[in-house]
């Protein structure tokens, strides 16, 4: 089997900079401090009370979880935006083109090496993880369920962090573009939703028992990458805030074949969506560096 050399050299770099060990180590205090904090609330020890909530556990395992989901999502976002366009910057990337390596090697290297530093962050806080099983209501399952939400959205952030970064000169400009991107993919089907809303209330008007139902449309939430994060404290919970969602704010009638569905198949909807529009920005990142070093060769 031979390794991505792209993975191998960024390894090897990332190994010497001493800027890692010292980011996992405020990384896991920080995740600690907020399991005492919740594990002490879940105890109720701040009223001097003996009552201890078990199913803070859970609370407190969703509340790291989705902790973890945001600062990986942001962590890896920002490391793919410098992955081209400091070597650009520093003119390595020329000299990498040159070479018989293969743009779609470059890609994948650079996608490999930036799930590595995010997985850095997340198997290294497991043991803290660990604490909400003390008493029971995590399942393996449960934590199962978000080492994939969080390998999910790591992919899913990096794929949109290396588009930017191949078409940027500066890194600085890939960063504010990622994030512009990612934000219009977070808050624009929403604002989407509420503008079709408005305009399909504003048609039934006149007839007062019409019922704005936005139907299809809710599909557009399917590229949130919010989406899977909701999604994860669903399923732990038990709660209804997604669904809820579409009964109240987008007309969708309960019990119908419709509702059913959603419920049943909307998060499966959203993995493969991501998926996919993360496949379509990798391919379109390696045309980019293709096109380049056709230009150099």
């Amino acid at each position: 089997m031979r390794w991505n050399p792209i993975l191998i050299k960024e390894l090897k770099i990332r190994s010497r900079v001493v800027r890692i060990p010292i980011l996992l180590m405020f990384y896991n205090a920080i995740v600690a401090l907020i399991a005492v904090f919740m594990f002490l609330a879940s105890m109720d020890i701040f009223n001097g009370s003996n009552y201890i909530d078990y199913s803070g556990m859970t609370s407190l395992f969703a509340g790291l979880g989705i902790f973890q989901c945001g600062v990986v999502f942001m962590l890896t976002l920002v490391v793919s935006a410098n992955s081209i366009s400091s070597e650009r910057e520093k003119g390595t990337l020329d000299l990498m083109l040159v070479t018989p390596t293969s743009s779609a090697t470059v890609i994948r290297g650079k996608l490999y090496s930036t799930i590595v530093s995010g997985g850095l962050l997340l198997f290294s806080s497991m043991p803290v993880m660990a604490i909400s099983t003390i008493y029971g209501g995590v399942e393996t399952d449960d934590i199962l369920y978000l080492v994939g939400t969080l390998l999910f959205t790591m992919i899913y952030a990096t794929s949109t962090g290396i588009l930017c970064s191949s078409f940027s000169f500066r890194s600085s400009i890939a960063v504010v573009t990622s994030l512009i991107v990612e934000a219009a993919l977070v808050i624009g089907p929403f604002i989407l939703l509420s503008g079709i809303s408005r305009i399909m209330y504003s048609v039934a008007q006149e007839n007062m028992n019409t019922i704005v139902s936005l139907g299809g449309w809710v599909f557009v939430l399917v590229i949130n990458p919010v989406m899977p994060v909701m999604g994860f404290y669903d399923k732990l919970l038990g709660s209804s805030m997604i669904m809820d969602y579409f009964y109240y704010l987008c007309g969708i009638e309960e019990d119908t074949a419709f509702a059913y569905f959603l419920q049943k198949h909307f998060m499966q909807c959203c993995v493969g969506a991501q998926i996919i529009l993360s496949i379509v920005f990798l391919w379109i990142s390696v045309k980019k560096l293709g096109a380049q070093k056709k230009r150099k060769l």
